[in-house]
């Protein structure tokens, strides 16, 4: 059975061109903070750059553009200087459902016969991304679907293919049950396979361990209920499965550099667009942000050309 692009859903986090320079280097960043739940693409306009992932490397130049899935632990390195425009989202077959890019698994690098076009296209969306009006908000979903197509053409969305349905019903599974007991007891039961097996398999499919994946998302899931202040630390330990407050403090702060609570401090007083996941490559822009309110949310950016967030949240459906 294949998908429906018809009920295919976008979340815009970050749309935005920045301008680089050899500092945007992920061996500055510890590790846990080269990863992001968004997946991501990278248009570059002039200079030089490269992304490696599972021992590839693929080269950031004018005339190619790359997408970086969900959840992909990448190194990122510029030599000199790279300006590139950039996209932070999340696609999937509902609101929650698992991000198809993150199924799939691989970075995808294409050849751009259009680059006048394209630009053109990210300029007009990082223009309207910011309106509100019906019309606008039509056309930035148009100008999405059109610059997702050439990744969708070249991933399986059949059950045929390297989407697998187990792994699709075993993340949303994961996602809606983040708060619940997921040991590998558990969801290999839910999966219906051994939990050697299903260890086995989750990593060779999504390039990480299963206990790896489960812990960044409650991270991230607490990451945004901190943002909101609606409930208190020891209740957001419960709400993303931490066994105790002290355990839930202490990954946080592993994966983060940060307690809970300086967190929460941090980010009170930012602008609501603030990407909060985007930020942690780079602990400092807390502080920058904070102060300036600018959005300078990653390491030698000179440049950013209204970095945005769409309005209500970003999500929307195409």
């Amino acid at each position: 059975m294949s998908c429906n692009l018809d009920n295919l859903t976008v979340m815009v986090n970050w749309l935005a061109r920045q301008k680089l320079d050899r500092n945007w280097n992920t061996e500055y960043f510890r590790k846990a903070t080269r990863i992001l739940p968004y997946s991501r693409i990278y248009f570059p306009v002039s200079g030089y750059g490269t992304v490696e992932h599972k021992g590839r490397i693929y080269k950031l130049v004018p005339g190619r553009i790359l997408l970086v899935p969900a959840f992909a632990e990448v190194k990122c390195f510029c030599p000199d200087r790279l300006e590139k425009y950039w996209l932070h989202f999340n696609a999937g077959f509902g609101k929650n459902s698992p991000d198809i890019f993150a199924l799939n698994g691989n970075c995808i690098c294409l050849p751009v016969s259009d680059p006048d076009f394209l630009a053109g296209l990210f300029d007009r969306l990082i223009e309207i991304s910011v309106k509100t009006e019906p019309v606008r908000q039509f056309e930035f979903n148009t100008g999405i679907r059109l610059l997702l197509a050439r990744f969708l053409d070249q991933i399986s969305l059949t059950e045929s293919g390297s989407m697998l349905p187990v792994f699709t019903r075993l993340l949303f599974y994961i996602d809606e049950h983040l708060d619940q007991d997921l040991s590998l007891k558990t969801l290999a039961a839910y999966a219906g396979i051994c939990p050697s097996h299903l260890s086995h398999q989750f990593h060779e499919k999504m390039g990480r361990r299963l206990f790896e994946y489960i812990t960044i998302h409650r991270i991230y899931k607490a990451m945004f209920l901190l943002r909101e202040k609606q409930h208190s630390i020891s209740e957001i330990a419960d709400l993303t499965g931490f066994s105790s407050l002290p355990v839930f403090s202490k990954s946080f702060r592993r994966h983060t550099g940060y307690s809970p609570l300086e967190f929460r401090k941090y980010f009170i007083s930012m602008p609501a667009a603030v990407d909060i996941p985007s930020s942690f490559h780079d602990p400092e822009c807390m502080i920058r942000a904070k102060v300036r309110h600018d959005s300078r949310l990653t390491p030698g950016i000179r440049q950013t050309e209204r970095a945005v967030s769409p309005p209500g949240g970003g999500v929307f459906s195409t």
